[in-house]
């Protein structure tokens, strides 16, 4: 067994824990070294830089931060990443580091998707949580449907955060804190599904302010660029009176023609019974 009461480094090879290896603090790969986690790993951190790769296994591989640094560096995910600290993703100039989160959830308090100029790519990604999330010099797409970012949200050096609909979905990104920073020719990019569901249908939600709402700061970002909105139906900004201004609509679904013809003679007989009961409370 391999008990590392601190840190674990690889590089320039392939290495894979085992049931009775541990890990205390942080596991590292560097230089185009492989690491591979075992399901009873329970790292606090992981570091990846100069093209290593770290390849999870299970939720509680990593506890607390997570950093992906350099060109061709990746974390590989095979299960839910859950941090109690930060996830950075940075490139070199134009040559990205990469999670390729493989349709898993991830949770962390802040989210860099580029950095200091370095772009960062989050691909895959399932629902994303996070307290701030910031992209920089990166394109980051988000399609879980119940993505929540709770404090801020930031987008600089011609950054795009697309939020795109799957068929049939009727929800997307929520912001709940009071800061939405859209710097440097970026773009927030909703994109609503084409099929046509009954109910209020949103892409973007963001909690009013203590008084007040959100309509006119959303309508300003759209007028200039900043939210930039792809749908095929009419799409608005309103409060919906629970809280959160919504950048969406609502479908309604027409009844049937024979509902309708049933309706009618129904409707007909209760004027005449409320005219009847007015008639003779006035009498």
């Amino acid at each position: 067994a391999i008990v590392a009461t601190r840190n674990l480094e690889v590089s320039l090879g392939t290495f894979s824990l085992d049931a009775d290896d541990s890990v205390a603090n942080t596991v590292t790969a560097s230089s185009d070294g492989t690491l591979n986690l075992h399901a009873n790993t329970a790292a606090q951190n992981a570091t990846i830089f100069s093209g290593g790769t770290i390849n999870t296994v299970v939720t509680g591989n990593l506890a607390n931060a997570v950093t992906v640094v350099g060109q061709n560096s990746l974390l590989n995910m095979s299960a839910n990443l859950n941090l109690a600290g930060d996830l950075e993703i940075r490139g070199d100039g134009a040559s990205p580091a990469t999670v390729n989160a493989n349709d898993f959830d991830i949770v962390a308090n802040t989210i860099f998707v580029g950095r200091f100029a370095g772009s960062g790519d989050l691909l895959n990604s399932g629902v994303l949580t996070a307290n701030n999330l910031r992209v920089d010099s990166s394109e980051l797409l988000l399609t879980g449907g119940d993505d929540v970012v709770n404090t801020f949200l930031e987008l600089m050096n011609d950054s795009e955060l697309a939020v795109a609909q799957a068929p049939g979905e009727l929800t997307g990104l929520t912001l709940h804190g009071n800061t939405l920073s859209v710097l440097d020719t970026s773009a927030l990019a909703l994109a609503f599904d084409s099929s046509s569901v009954f109910g209020l249908d949103w892409a973007f939600r963001w909690a009013n302010p203590g008084a007040g709402d959100r309509v006119a700061t959303i309508n300003s970002m759209i007028g200039d660029g900043r939210i930039q909105i792809s749908s095929s139906s009419a799409v608005s900004v309103f409060d919906q009176g629970d809280g959160f201004t919504y950048v969406g609509y609502f479908n309604s679904i027409p009844e049937p023609a024979s509902v309708w013809l049933l309706l009618v003679p129904l409707l007909g007989m209760a004027r005449k019974r409320r005219c009847r009961v007015r008639c003779q409370n006035l009498a």
